[in-house]
């Protein structure tokens, strides 16, 4: 038991975020006053926070998650690759119309890097589960040759 700093109330550990610093590895706050704390901190600085994270996520959010996500090195496999395709997806050829960065295309049983893909592309491919099996996706080009003639 602990009493909160904040609403003086006398409450279980259970009732506090674990903190490194803390003297016994808890805050000092309880969580419902953290959390009041944390809401109201956010509503009066709304946009220097989002400033904030808009300027992290810039700089390196996006290749952190990228290294997180499909293992190390990927974010140096990205720029290698975007400067190999020039920017465009390497199927269509077109930069990614909604303005987002390529999309690192994977293979989702193995982890192997492909190459990038606007979000069109990428999810084309993940609905016609071309990782598990390229007839599907034949199967749908015998259906657009059948309705529009070659393409």
């Amino acid at each position: 038991m602990r009493t909160c700093t904040k609403c003086n109330k006398e409450k279980p550990l259970s009732d506090y975020y674990k903190w490194k610093y803390g003297s016994d590895g808890y805050d000092r706050i309880c969580k419902n006053c953290k959390n009041i704390y944390r809401k109201e901190y956010a509503r009066k600085n709304a946009k220097k926070q989002k400033e904030w994270s808009l300027n992290w996520h810039r700089k390196t959010g996006w290749k952190h998650k990228l290294d997180k996500n499909y293992g190390i090195g990927a974010s140096k496999y990205y720029d290698k690759k975007f400067v190999d395709q020039n920017g465009v997806c390497e199927i269509c050829g077109k930069t990614d119309v909604t303005k987002q960065k390529l999309s690192l295309d994977h293979n989702h049983k193995t982890g192997q890097w492909r190459g990038l893909l606007c979000k069109k592309c990428n999810t084309a491919l993940g609905v016609l589960h071309a990782d598990e099996t390229l007839e599907l996706l034949h199967t749908a080009i015998k259906y657009m040759e059948k309705y529009n003639g070659k393409l």
